[in-house]
């Protein structure tokens, strides 16, 4: 519930996240460059490792958007991919403390 004792519905979301794609290259020296950035990565999976870490991506992306809206989870309720680890948002966490 909120502080004046309501609880959190789920209402439309006007500002939804947007997923883009960056392409580098490493060098010799494991040196990256960046390439280029894509406005509309592809998302569709290759393979079933490539189809978790997709899936996981779009629900990271979901997630974040609940989180910067005040929006509970329920608003994005059967998008959590199987075996769903935090690929993307808690593995950046990690690296970045």
């Amino acid at each position: 519930a909120d502080d004046d004792g309501t609880s959190k519905k789920c209402e439309p979301i006007w500002s939804l996240p947007k997923i883009l794609g960056f392409d580098y290259m490493l060098d010799g020296s494991n040196e990256p460059y960046l390439l280029e950035v894509n406005r509309f990565p592809g998302l569709e999976p290759r393979s079933s490792v490539d189809e978790n870490v997709k899936r996981s991506v779009v629900y990271d992306a979901w997630r974040a958007a609940c989180e910067r809206l005040d929006a509970p989870l329920s608003c994005i309720g059967g998008l959590e991919p199987a075996n769903y680890r935090g690929y993307s948002l808690q593995s950046l966490e990690c690296r970045a403390g």
